[in-house]
């Protein structure tokens, strides 16, 4: 269950953040954070108490919603029978072979048949290889596409990573290094390429400016509707691989 902890001045306990990215302070809440308060860079924290008083009903909402979903019962994670890779317009059927043998390999054999062999009993240990698939698919695809992106774009970026993150599809950083998630695998490639385009745009303008929607705009000016897209587009990912992304801001 997520924390409660109440502080000496009568306000929930919390986690700051502190983001560049930031054009306001924003609330989160799970059950693996709690309340995490982010504030952009430069905000006054005296300034913090207010806000949550501000936010008390909100927050007293939230805590009820991840209780409850905290005390659910858990859903049985089971291995997918297909997986269907949208960005790249592969559908993969998976076919588990228990072998002999105590590690579990993941094994492409066309035409489109990924082969889970070796001791497969453990759906865990499974999962963990699809993990180690995707991110090898990330990075023999999305990679080399972002670069081609960047450049027609005449955006140049520095290094790429691939993650598994919760929140954001991809992000940006100082140095011009660009974090991808693996799970863009599962959009399809005209908001795979929105997301490309929004990132670099960051390498110009590390920010939500006007400037920055206008550079936006610029390079995709259908970016409007496909931001509200990409608002939907979670539900893209299948549950088996546990990750939740949140549209970009």
């Amino acid at each position: 269950m997520i924390a409660q902890a109440i502080r000496p001045n009568g306000l929930p306990d919390y986690t700051l953040r502190v983001s560049a990215r930031a054009r306001r302070v924003r609330l989160e809440m799970s059950a693996r954070n709690g309340l995490v308060v982010i504030v952009p860079k430069g905000f006054a924290r005296k300034h913090i108490p207010g806000v949550l008083k501000e936010m008390q009903g909100w927050i007293e909402r939230a805590m009820t919603r991840v209780n409850r979903e905290s005390l659910a019962e858990p859903a049985s994670v089971h291995l997918p029978e297909e997986i269907h890779l949208q960005a790249l317009g592969e559908k993969w059927a998976v076919h588990v072979q228990q072998t002999g043998v105590s590690k579990v390999k993941a094994l492409e054999q066309p035409p489109g048949i990924l082969v889970l062999s070796g001791n497969t009993s453990k759906v865990p240990v499974c999962l963990s290889q699809l993990d180690s698939w995707l991110n090898k698919k990330s990075h023999e695809r999305l990679v080399p596409w972002l670069r081609e992106i960047s450049a027609e774009q005449g955006l140049p970026f520095g290094r790429t990573m691939v993650k598994s993150q919760r929140t954001r599809w991809a992000s940006c950083s100082s140095r011009k290094t660009i974090s991808i998630n693996r799970n863009l695998l599962f959009l399809p490639g005209h908001l795979v390429r929105y997301v490309f385009i929004h990132e670099l745009c960051h390498t110009v303008h590390l920010n939500h400016s006007s400037e920055f929607w206008n550079l936006v705009h610029e390079r995709e000016p259908d970016c409007a509707a496909l931001r509200a897209e990409l608002r939907k587009a979670r539900q893209l990912v299948p549950a088996w691989v546990e990750q939740e992304c949140n549209p970009l801001t």
